[in-house]
């Protein structure tokens, strides 16, 4: 089974590892289980992490996650500095990465 873990690096300085293994066990997720897939439609839609699986920047049929659970989400181990005043509300920028595809 492929190991699926987004980065996500929030304007704050905060990045999180998010999950995405449970994920794609779910129906409306699987067609992300293609690596391809996952990289090319990854992005910011609805400002939180999406894919735009119907590649037409439509933000009413992107799969998105809510924010806020993506911000409670520990420290990822590599952390960078992270600024004082700066709101967490939207993501500079994002990584998607499967640990399978790295190596």
């Amino acid at each position: 089974m492929k190991n699926y873990s987004v980065y996500i690096y929030f304007e704050d300085g905060k990045i999180v590892c998010y999950d995405m293994n449970d994920m794609m066990e779910k129906e409306v997720f699987k067609p992300l289980k293609d690596i391809d897939v996952l990289m090319d439609t990854c992005t910011v839609m609805n400002d939180t992490l999406a894919w735009d699986i119907s590649k037409n920047c439509d933000n009413t049929t992107c799969l998105d996650i809510d924010p806020d659970t993506l911000y409670e989400l520990p420290f990822a181990k590599e952390k960078i500095v992270t600024l004082p005043n700066v709101p967490k509300t939207i993501f500079l920028s994002i990584l998607c990465q499967s640990i399978n595809h790295m190596m």
